[in-house]
């Protein structure tokens, strides 16, 4: 039903007649019902499998679509929408971000993974109320403060348990950080460790030295000055100031 200005389809009025901003109301509300549904199932299904990242990019592609329609719809209207085109953004940049996480195997990935996609549902479901919640039953009730911040109160306490408890996050830890090192770089990184080693072994010779030239005749099994390259696990307890051990 149309009135001046204004179009009411299903008991929500829409702020204009224009043929081009219906089409795109039309397409913004497709993509954001697919988002929200897909999203949803993305966050809530097993990680890590190929249905998982089928229904990412899914989630991805639709947050695309949502964005911008609402860019589109935002220039249109541009006083009354403005606050919504900055949400829009908002969300489709951190879901950028924690998918070239994921993609690109960045340093804490699953972490930065999980902060970018779990950011881009709030702002995207926090436009949805913000721009709806005061024509829905029940949240037409609230204060317009409850809509910007019931969603991230919801949410963000289900992204920190993930960050701390999620088994992909768990697995990634136990690995001590070894995912975190690109091929290119583990072979200076594994040089440079032994250099370090070399390095604390040469300071504690002398101290290896006087240290099996002044063993016990009754521990001694081979000439009194006899000695070996002190391996690291060695020469740490030789270090100055730490109690002496025999063999």
């Amino acid at each position: 039903m149309r009135e001046d200005g204004l179009t009411v389809v299903l008991g929500n009025p829409i702020p204009s007649s224009n043929p081009v901003f219906l089409a795109a109301i039309g397409f913004h509300v497709l993509f954001g019902l697919a988002a929200v549904v897909v999203g949803a199932i993305t966050m809530l299904g097993r990680k890590g499998g190929r249905r998982h990242v089928n229904f990412g990019t899914t989630y991805f592609w639709c947050l695309a679509g949502v964005s911008i329609t609402m860019a589109l719809l935002s220039i249109m209207r541009w006083t009354e929408n403005s606050h919504l085109f900055v949400l829009g953004t908002l969300s489709f940049t951190s879901a950028l971000f924690g998918r070239s996480a994921a993609r690109r195997r960045w340093r804490q990935w699953p972490r930065v993974h999980l902060a970018g996609m779990g950011a881009s549902y709030i702002f995207m479901i926090t436009a949805f109320y913000v721009d709806n919640g005061k024509n829905l039953p029940v949240w037409k009730e609230l204060p317009q403060i409850a809509f910007w911040l019931l969603p991230s109160a919801v949410a963000v306490p289900l992204i920190l348990k993930a960050f701390f408890r999620h088994p992909l996050v768990l697995a990634f830890d136990s690995r001590h950080g070894d995912a975190e090192i690109p091929a290119s770089s583990k072979a200076s990184w594994r040089q440079g460790l032994w250099a370090n080693e070399a390095i604390a072994a040469l300071q504690n010779l002398p101290c290896a030295i006087l240290r099996r030239c002044l063993r016990s005749p009754h521990t001694a099994a081979r000439p009194a000055c006899a000695w070996r390259w002190p391996s690291p696990e060695r020469s740490r307890r030789c270090r100055p100031g730490s109690p002496a051990r025999g063999r």
